[in-house]
């Protein structure tokens, strides 16, 4: 293809930043120290999930910018879940609502087999913190992750600022987590990166500007749909994934002493 001419700055993120190329395309360009590897994993990932027919912007085309890959996707219009939230905060617990059937028109899907597995992922994370948090996490791990449940599609980083508020219905960004998986695992992930309903005070330097407030409503909203919806949700597996999920977020040191404590047993 010819040269790319990014145009305005349209999202930013941890690992990249997202520019407009016209009103039909966007490309996404990695930060410095994220490996090439990683942008065509993602539009791998991106490929096999939007070829389920579920809302996600199509990926166009691998490219090369100043010797870096870079991914062409589909542009989607639209301000994000969160910025919706944060524009009418009474509308917070109706997000939240939709926030999980959209989740749960992921979670209800066969994983394609081209997607890593959910497994493989947390234990890479959770040997790397376990002298931090405690060995006790790797057997709360392997006993969680032994379910003969069968795997489904697991996003990875589900919360209201990957999810655009399109003309034609909520949309799905940000795909470099996705995995084969279990449901409470990936629901539980969510519940971390929406702060575990601001029970937590760390920074969500993903869901800016903060309104704790509203982003407990949202979330709680959420995770009443989600025990409501899920068959057979089980309170203690899903604290279970909730300590293993704090666990992998510290590996991704991200996470601060509230983290690190919702990872370690508790005490007596």
């Amino acid at each position: 293809m010819t040269a790319l001419v990014l145009g305005q700055l349209v999202g930013t993120g941890m690992r990249s930043h997202v520019f407009a190329l016209d009103d039909h395309r966007v490309v996404k360009v990695p930060r410095d120290g994220t490996p090439d590897t990683w942008m065509r994993r993602e539009a791998e990932y991106t490929a096999a999930v939007h070829a389920l027919g579920l809302p996600v912007p199509a990926m166009l085309e691998l490219a090369v910018h100043e010797g870096r890959t870079v991914v062409v996707y589909q542009r989607v219009l639209g301000p994000s879940m969160w910025a919706a939230v944060i524009d009418r905060p009474a509308n917070a617990s109706l997000l939240g609502q939709t926030l999980a059937e959209l989740h749960l028109a992921l979670l209800h899907k066969a994983a394609p087999v081209s997607l890593p597995r959910q497994r493989d992922r947390l234990a890479c994370k959770i040997r790397t913190v376990r002298e931090i948090v405690g060995p006790e996490i790797e057997a709360q791990f392997e006993r969680r992750a032994d379910s003969r449940a069968p795997m489904r599609l697991c996003h990875g980083d589900l919360h209201p600022g990957n999810v655009i508020m399109s003309p034609d219905g909520p949309i799905v960004l940000d795909w470099f987590d996705a995995s084969r998986g279990e449901v409470l695992a990936d629901v539980a992930r969510s519940s971390i990166l929406m702060g575990a309903g601001t029970r937590m005070n760390a920074p969500l330097l993903h869901l800016v500007p903060i309104d704790r407030g509203s982003l407990r409503l949202l979330h709680d909203a959420y995770l009443d749909t989600m025990k409501s919806r899920v068959p057979s949700f089980d309170d203690l597996a899903f604290a279970e994934w909730l300590r293993i999920g704090a666990a992998a977020r510290v590996a991704e040191g991200v996470g601060g002493s509230e983290l690190l404590s919702l990872a370690r047993p508790p005490e007596g």
